[in-house]
């Protein structure tokens, strides 16, 4: 590897402590909020006996826990991408509707190309956006490959309820929110996607679609 490279590397990582840092500041300061609600209610549960606030307690809970698992997956993610090997997207996605999708949700997919990538980024690539899916409240799912020119476009589309304005424009930006975890699942494959070079964006239609560009000199039809 030459100085360049080392000095390429060396900024990466810099950013990503930065980013880290400002992350589990918005962390700390949102999960303590939702530990407050959940003390809130069950003082109130105490007092009062209502079943209502065990319902909510439920529902902080399980969004805490949902926060905390995408949070550990963000942090994990890095900016380099390490020893790219000839990847099959067809059986990675399936692996991974397999892994998130349940049974009764349709997903539907077409014959994508290989390429040459990291593989248990691409399986994190595409779990999240499965999950954002679900998220979302999809029946229906769709993954879809669009060639052009120079690039193969994988489009991701489901049917679910479609991003509202302020998670377009976390996800136009990068900023981080705690309010949207489904914003979180997105911002953690856009920094895969960008780690190995490729594109990455919403379509503005009125249902959801994610396009990921790849150039054709990294995919391989077979």
């Amino acid at each position: 590897m030459s100085f360049a490279d080392n000095c390429k590397d060396a900024d990466a990582l810099i950013i990503q402590k930065q980013e880290f840092s400002e992350f589990m500041q918005k962390l700390s300061h949102d999960v303590g909020n939702q530990l407050q609600n959940i003390r809130g209610y069950a003082e109130l549960l105490v007092l009062e006996c209502e079943s209502n606030y065990l319902e909510r307690i439920m529902h902080i809970a399980h969004v805490t826990q949902k926060m905390l698992r995408r949070s550990v997956e963000f942090t994990d993610v890095g900016p380099i991408v390490h020893e790219p090997t000839l990847v099959n997207l067809n059986d990675t996605v399936r692996e991974a509707a397999e892994y998130v999708v349940p049974k009764e949700i349709r997903f539907e997919c077409s014959n994508l190309p290989s390429c040459y990538a990291e593989r248990a980024k691409v399986f994190l690539i595409f779990t999240n956006l499965l999950r954002n899916a679900l998220d979302s409240n999809s029946q229906g799912i769709e993954v879809r490959v669009q060639e052009k020119q120079s690039t193969y476009s994988l489009l991701f589309m489901n049917d679910g309820r479609p991003p509202d304005d302020a998670l377009r424009e976390q996800i136009t930006t990068g900023k981080i929110s705690m309010k949207h975890t489904e914003g979180l699942e997105i911002l953690i494959v856009k920094k895969l996607v960008k780690a190995h070079g490729w594109s990455f964006s919403l379509e503005p239609a009125s249902n959801t679609c994610y396009r990921i560009g790849i150039p054709k000199e990294d995919c391989m039809r077979v």
